[in-house]
């Protein structure tokens, strides 16, 4: 098992100016595979934000309200590569802290009585206007997942930042998994997702494509925030799904957004580069 934060290698990032890129991806987490494609303007990554020479965050929280982190998911080069991170447009940009990076990390609910396990992923991409990923629903069926339903369900995090502090509607993935017979049985799950697009949430990667396309657009940076809760007997319903998602996510989502450029860093570097 991996520290959660290990200080091998640090690097911070902002948006940048980029480059027309494409790659395609097909991973599997939990389940969960997400698949992706590749261009514009990288940003730099706000202060405190921690990315090692891998490209993984390791400034991930340690411990926000009940939930700890006890453990991160560390992909090889390979798969970093197949994510579309860590290219060559990347390594120059990851010493300025210009590069895309990814972070999955593990929290368990420390409360009396509760012994919920939720996985939490973000993955950041700058400069790549195209590299927009699939969503769940799109890839479970190659882990043997049927979707049962795709819904928009409104999450709130009171502490967020505009504008997210109000209702912000994700997109839940409510699945089915029939088991493998190899003692693993049938259960039900959910994923639930958004996207960041230079600090504004959006639920449709072809939404993100669009607002990343438009002439206007000169920096830029999409982010997918994505969470599950792992359980290896599944959920009770998309309700109770939802009741706990909506806690979760209330605490854990302000620092999932402290690790993005806001509208203001945006604007700050378009400023800078008139100069």
């Amino acid at each position: 098992m991996a520290h959660p934060n290990e200080n091998n290698a640090t690097s911070q990032v902002k948006p940048d100016r980029g480059s027309r890129r494409s790659g395609n991806i097909h991973f599997i987490i939990a389940l969960v595979v997400v698949c992706l494609t590749g261009v514009a303007i990288n940003l730099y990554k706000p202060s405190g934000v921690r990315v090692n020479s891998e490209y993984r965050l390791i400034s991930l929280p340690e411990k926000i309200g009940p939930y700890e982190l006890i453990d991160v998911k560390e992909f090889d080069e390979d798969l970093v590569r197949a994510l579309g991170i860590g290219t060559s447009y990347d390594k120059e940009r990851l010493p300025n802290r210009r590069s895309s990076w990814y972070g999955v990390g593990f929290y368990a609910d420390q409360r009396e009585g509760q012994n919920q396990l939720w996985r939490m992923e973000i993955f950041y991409y700058t400069g790549l206007r195209d590299n927009v990923p699939h969503v769940p629903e799109r890839c479970l069926d190659a882990g043997g997942v049927t979707v049962v339903s795709r819904d928009i369900v409104p999450l709130k995090s009171v502490a967020a930042r505009a504008p997210w502090d109000k209702d912000v509607e994700f997109r839940r993935v409510y699945y089915r998994f029939s088991g493998t017979g190899g003692g693993v049985g049938a259960r039900d799950g959910a994923e639930y997702y958004i996207f960041s697009v230079n600090g504004k949430p959006y639920n449709s990667p072809d939404r993100v494509r669009f607002e990343l396309a438009k002439p206007t657009v000169t920096y830029s940076y999409f982010a997918k925030i994505q969470f599950a809760a792992i359980s290896s007997v599944g959920i009770e319903s998309a309700a109770a799904a939802d009741d706990a998602a909506g806690e979760f996510i209330n605490v854990m989502l302000p620092s999932m957004l402290n690790t993005l450029p806001t509208a203001d860093d945006i604007e700050a570097m378009k400023q800078n580069e008139q100069i």
